[in-house]
């Protein structure tokens, strides 16, 4: 039985690589065509700058305000100045260092905790990448008139003595 049967199967693999074709049925070789011309176009099309450091911001008075201790600064970027950040730096309200209170992208800004009856100066510079710019012009904001709770010497010490009485009663 074993010899018939290795005979048959090498029979049956010879006629089966003569029905095959080993051969490739596609050629390895194809054509390939780009149409290259909308990428040519869209470069063409763009328009690049060289970036440079901002224009400084302009405050714009009308928007600005002051209420009881806080101020609202608002302030745009000069035209056609690519800006990052912006920086609002406030003096103490006595004439002063200007210190930072202030920096992001937006173009409004509201400082609260500020002294009642005092008047403050702000000014921004706008940066990016490539620089920041000089400041805006200053303006100057006065706080409401009012007592200041971190101005002690005005205080009635006799009328925190008497609430404290009244207090230790109940």
């Amino acid at each position: 039985v074993s010899p018939g049967l290795i005979s048959r199967v090498a029979t049956a693999d010879q006629n089966f690589n003569k029905e095959m074709e080993l051969a490739p049925r596609v050629s390895p070789e194809f054509e390939l065509t780009l149409d290259n011309k909308p990428a040519i176009r869209a470069i063409e099309n763009m328009s690049f700058f060289q970036m440079k450091a901002p224009g400084h911001p302009v405050i714009i008075p009308e928007d600005c305000s002051c209420e009881n201790n806080s101020v609202t600064i608002a302030w745009a970027p000069q035209m056609g100045s690519v800006v990052e950040a912006y920086t609002l730096e406030l003096d103490d309200g006595h004439g002063g260092d200007f210190r930072v209170v202030y920096v992001g992208r937006e173009v409004l800004c509201t400082v609260d905790g500020l002294h009642f009856n005092s008047i403050y100066n702000a000014r921004v510079k706008a940066h990016n990448h490539a620089g920041e710019s000089g400041y805006s012009d200053i303006i100057s904001l006065q706080t409401a008139e009012g007592r200041d709770v971190r101005d002690l010497s005005s205080f009635d010490w006799y009328e925190l003595g008497g609430i404290l009485e009244r207090l230790s009663k109940v």
